[in-house]
């Protein structure tokens, strides 16, 4: 990277500038380790945010010095990263199952709730080509069947929520661990089992209570759990 930021520094940036979020709970359980692994493994230069929405993640790893390219299928949302970050490049195209980048063109390609939207399996083509051998990636994404969230989504398609466009294509544990063993030197985190109930203002303030409840029980329901984070290299 261009600023040579510390791990301290990174994380901080993180979690004052980015507001998409703003819970403890993404902090402690994916800002953490998404900033040490970036750290540690010395990411730099060319990064690819994968469906970079209204760039505000975009303009994060700018600030941390990345050369940064965005791509997302919204042009409202393109215009307004546009606006926001003129230090990066964004492109505004369907992203269906080939990018617009030649071979080996990024050492980074992060992407946050990207996947519930696409069919997987040729965007994980695509990104393997995209990325530089030893390229690192970092994908954060929803899991499907976590009680909570299910029931939320499923309410919000009946009141016909205006999305972008409807997400219809979670990831389950299982698939996620399949993506993780198809890259290496890979880690994966699961997070917030109860914790989304913190979401509504009647359970707000009983955020202690269920970070314990999920700390006791997420390991034995892993399957139910609501985030996860990958994090890994290419392996080609």
């Amino acid at each position: 990277m261009n600023n040579h930021y510390s791990f301290y520094d990174m994380e901080l940036l993180w979690s004052n500038e980015y507001r998409g979020w703003g819970n403890k709970t993404f902090l402690t359980d994916f800002i953490s380790p998404m900033c040490q692994f970036i750290y540690r493994n010395n990411c730099n230069s060319d990064l690819l945010d994968l469906g970079c929405g209204d760039g505000n993640k975009s303009l994060i790893f700018t600030k941390l010095g990345f050369n940064v390219t965005g791509i997302d299928s919204s042009e409202e949302r393109i215009k307004e990263a546009r606006m926001n970050n003129r230090g990066s490049h964004f492109i505004c195209q369907k992203i269906d199952g080939v990018l617009p980048f030649s071979d080996n063109s990024f050492d980074v390609v992060f992407s946050c709730g990207f996947f519930q939207y696409i069919t997987h399996e040729p965007i994980l083509k695509e990104i393997r080509r995209v990325l530089k051998p030893e390229g690192h990636f970092i994908f954060i994404e929803n899991l499907k069947y976590n009680p909570i969230t299910y029931i939320g989504r499923l309410l919000l398609k009946l009141i016909k929520f205006p999305y972008q466009s409807y997400p219809w294509n979670h990831f389950t544990v299982k698939k996620i661990t399949a993506v993780q063993k198809s890259f290496h030197d890979s880690n994966i985190y699961f997070a917030n089992l109860f914790t989304p109930l913190t979401q509504f203002f009647l359970f707000k303030k009983l955020y202690p209570f269920f970070r314990v409840i999920d700390k006791i029980f997420l390991p034995l329901f892993i399957k139910l759990s609501w985030l996860v984070m990958v994090t890994g290299k290419n392996n080609k």
